[in-house]
């Protein structure tokens, strides 16, 4: 799924639309602050595209301020990514 969404993000990072900010950031924002409340790290170096848009949005204002409280109501330990899990290095 990465590499598919790696192929589509601009080059740049910043705003996926052209127009500037928009719902599209704040939809694929919510589901990087998802990843990164699973402790899923998207590999610089595998999708440096997509690890850049997700260092740019989370970085927001309002990003940052939902996930300077998230730790309060992240998944318990047992659902993180755990990638030396067999069952999560098959997904």
């Amino acid at each position: 799924m990465l590499d598919q969404i790696e192929s589509m993000i601009p080059e740049k990072a910043g705003p996926l639309l052209e127009a500037g900010f928009s719902l599209a950031d704040v939809s694929f924002g919510a589901q990087l602050s998802c990843l990164r409340l699973a402790s899923f790290d998207i590999d610089p170096e595998s999708w440096p595209k997509v690890r850049a848009y997700s260092d740019w949005i989370l970085a927001r204002p309002s990003f940052e301020t939902v996930l300077a409280k998230a730790d309060s109501y992240a998944p318990p330990p047992s659902w993180r990514w755990d990638p030396a899990r067999s069952d999560a290095a098959s997904a």
